[in-house]
């Protein structure tokens, strides 16, 4: 009789997943030429005019949610279409 898979709790799958999408997405930004917006990200949304270029953003707080905790975004500039 084969042995069962082991269950892997749905938070360590949801992790895993939204990892992989989120590197998927980091390098394709950075391969049509986008640099990483690290600094001061609280002004990001602010600045997006000042900050001119291919840049784009990770981690950035855009509100609360609906549990009063912040919601955390993916941020990008596009100056043109991918």
């Amino acid at each position: 009789m084969p042995t069962p898979a082991p269950v892997v709790p749905s938070g360590t799958k949801a992790n895993k997943t939204g990892n992989v999408l989120e590197t998927t997405v980091k390098s394709l930004l950075q391969q049509h030429g986008y640099t990483e917006f690290w600094d001061h990200k609280k002004q990001l949304f602010q600045n997006r005019d000042a900050i001119g270029g291919k840049q784009y953003a990770q981690h950035v707080a855009v509100g609360p949610t609906i549990y009063e905790s912040a919601r955390i975004a993916v941020a990008s500039r596009y100056t043109h279409s991918i």
